[in-house]
């Protein structure tokens, strides 16, 4: 990345663009650093470009440098100011492990939960197609199942 641009900056371009899916947010971010690559290569000759070792590759996921202030981040692996980082003050760092764009994406695409869930009237167990809209859009909500749901229908009409 340039110097006047950092990867977090972009990362958080991207999400305030709307852009959720970490897959896609991967891509855009490789595209980006082959273009500063290709760009930085034009200037410079090979013969000229140093040899460097990567900064902080003794860092574990969620370990931290303590004298510069820098974590690894427990979930995309990159090593970030604590500034990136929400405050905990039960960690020694005073700072969480995961990242705050990861939290934002975590937060942003919840997983998808598959399980069944049981009527409390029959105690029947059911995928959640199995009950009303209210219950699809609120997991909590204590609703009858739709066979329950047709049976006190029935019993209203007759």
């Amino acid at each position: 990345m340039t110097q006047r641009v950092s990867r977090e900056q972009l990362e958080d371009a991207i999400f305030s663009a709307g852009i959720r899916s970490p897959y896609v947010k991967q891509a855009l971010l490789r595209v980006i650093e082959g273009y500063v690559a290709s760009q930085v290569l034009l200037r410079v000759p090979l013969c000229d470009v140093p040899v460097r070792i990567a900064p902080y590759a003794e860092l574990g996921p969620g370990e931290s440098d303590m004298t510069a202030e820098k974590t690894r981040c427990q979930q995309c692996l990159l090593v970030k100011e604590w500034g990136s980082f929400h405050q905990d003050r039960n960690s020694r760092t005073g700072h969480k492990l995961t990242c705050r764009s990861c939290l934002r994406l975590r937060n942003a695409n919840p997983p998808a939960k598959t399980g069944l869930y049981t009527c409390r009237w029959c105690k029947g167990k059911y995928p959640l197609g199995g009950f009303p809209e209210a219950k699809r859009a609120n997991r909590s909500l204590a609703v009858p199942c739709l066979n329950c749901e047709k049976d006190d229908e029935e019993t209203e009409s007759s």
